[in-house]
């Protein structure tokens, strides 16, 4: 359900829709508006996940088969530690001075968030960390990979050295004195799952 519509919001919906309704459906919000009040009134009235635009057709094709599967207490709250992660990592990205507009950004902050749900994925940063992430930008694994480089060696170069220090100090290769992909990755996700507990 779209939260915005041109003479009746989409929670005033989400209201009427639980008020009347004896079995509970299953609802997914999508909307272009991700501030916490709303996903929180949201959550409150009943909304299963929250799901920020924009976003491709493969995301809320698996979008809709998690909520499927799940209590509505288990999606609403995996959607909120995600939102906790996603505001964490442009925190640390804001701090070493990692600019938002390299596509690697984006794609950086969907791998490192994946790694943090499950730690599995580094031991195939190629064959399944790249391609999720190209899957849901609607690009190749190639591209992902190249942007992540990119968006590092640029952040190495010109951002924060003291933060850089401070947050990778044992993660970087000997040789290129800045970390790999998968190291940058995995530090991150590190870091976070100590400063947010996702029980």
């Amino acid at each position: 359900m779209e939260l915005v519509f041109p003479d009746q919001d989409g929670l005033e919906v989400l209201k009427s829709l639980f008020d009347k309704c004896s079995k509970k459906p299953k609802i997914i919000i999508i909307s272009v508006l991700g501030n916490d009040v709303y996903v929180q009134k949201a959550n409150e009235l009943g909304a299963d996940f929250y799901l920020v635009k924009p976003f491709s057709l493969a995301t809320l094709t698996k979008r809709i088969r998690q909520v499927s599967a799940m209590s509505s207490s288990q999606s609403f709250h995996h959607e909120r530690q995600r939102q906790l992660i996603t505001e964490r990592i442009i925190h640390y990205f804001s701090a070493i001075g990692m600019p938002p507009h390299y596509k690697g950004y984006r794609y950086l902050v969907e791998a490192i968030s994946l790694v943090i749900f499950e730690q599995e994925y580094l031991d195939k940063v190629t064959k399944r960390l790249y391609p999720m992430v190209a899957e849901r930008f609607d690009t190749t694994p190639l591209h992902v990979e190249r942007a992540i480089r990119h968006a590092i060696e640029m952040t190495w170069e010109r951002g924060s050295f003291e933060q850089l220090n401070q947050l990778f100090p044992y993660s970087i290769d000997a040789q290129k004195g800045k970390p790999t992909n998968s190291s940058f990755i995995a530090a991150m996700a590190e870091r976070i799952r100590l400063d947010i507990d996702l029980n």
